[in-house]
């Protein structure tokens, strides 16, 4: 039996130019289940400065896994047709209420 249960998954890194202060990277992870971005979630907390969340994206109301670090963020999804929409509102949000010169 042939299943595409993968077929739509979307996968994408974004590397930050610098590491992310403590500060920085403490605003990032309270703001997602605050609801402050366009991403609603728990973040677990697996280290000083890694984050996993297993949350939504408001805007499509689809699944969203994300590895946060003070170095990168990897986001898994399962909409493969709005990837490059998230890819460019979680740029937004981290710009907007982080730091323009991270990425």
């Amino acid at each position: 039996m042939k299943t595409d249960i993968l077929k739509d998954i979307s996968t994408f890194t974004i590397k930050f130019n610098k590491p992310l202060t403590k500060e920085s990277f403490e605003q990032i992870v309270s703001s997602i289940p605050e609801g402050k971005s366009d991403l609603w979630g728990n973040p677990i907390k697996l280290g000083l400065t890694k984050v996993h969340v297993y949350g939504v994206d408001k805007q499509t109301w689809k699944p969203i896994l994300l590895e946060l670090t003070d170095k990168h963020l990897i986001c898994i999804t399962t909409t493969e047709k709005e990837r490059d929409n998230i890819i460019e509102r979680l740029i937004c949000n981290i710009q907007k209420y982080i730091d323009s010169s991270i990425l």
